[in-house]
């Protein structure tokens, strides 16, 4: 289906990442801050609260900027003290599901605090769920508020990527 979406008579491996998309959608720093905090909200209001401290206290490193490294992480180290989000936000869809990935591992790393310094990490197949689950959250908003066809199937083909990518 993706090759012939892209007019390719046969998917080669470099293609599978190709978008399918004929537009990029925008989202202002405000409006992927309320949507990722919505879709939390709607899920459970303490994972919401939660997870606005991040924004509140500014436990996030938002713009890009001469010398900042690229990507996105999530960063902590013990216990007592609290995670830190780095993205490269350039408002882009991609970058409002990078948020939600990225604050799922915050939000599991305060939420173990509790469990002391010697459970507190995770291996990397575990910490993967927490951040998946609240890009999955996100999506299925970006999903329901999405009509237009194309954009439908562009913001699905995306997600099928993302999930190939993380397995």
């Amino acid at each position: 289906l993706k090759a012939r979406l892209l007019g390719l008579d046969r998917l080669r491996d470099y293609d599978r990442i190709a978008t399918v998309a004929t537009s990029e959608e925008s989202y202002s720093w405000e409006q992927s801050r309320e949507l990722v905090l919505g879709a939390f909200a709607d899920f459970s209001p303490a994972l919401e609260s939660s997870a606005a401290r991040f924004f509140d206290e500014r436990w996030i490193d938002v713009p890009p900027r001469p010398g900042k490294r690229g990507g996105a992480f999530c960063s902590y180290a013990v216990p007592s003290v609290h995670p830190y989000l780095m993205l490269n936000f350039t408002a882009k869809r991609r970058d409002v599901t990078t948020l939600a990935h990225e604050l799922g591992h915050g939000l599991h790393a305060l939420l173990a605090k509790d469990r002391g310094i010697f459970e507190f990490h995770t291996p990397l197949t575990l910490c993967e769920t927490a951040s998946v689950f609240a890009e999955e959250l996100v999506f299925a908003r970006l999903l329901e508020q999405t009509t237009e066809p194309q954009a439908r199937l562009a913001l699905l083909a995306e997600q099928l990527e993302g999930s190939i990518a993380t397995v």
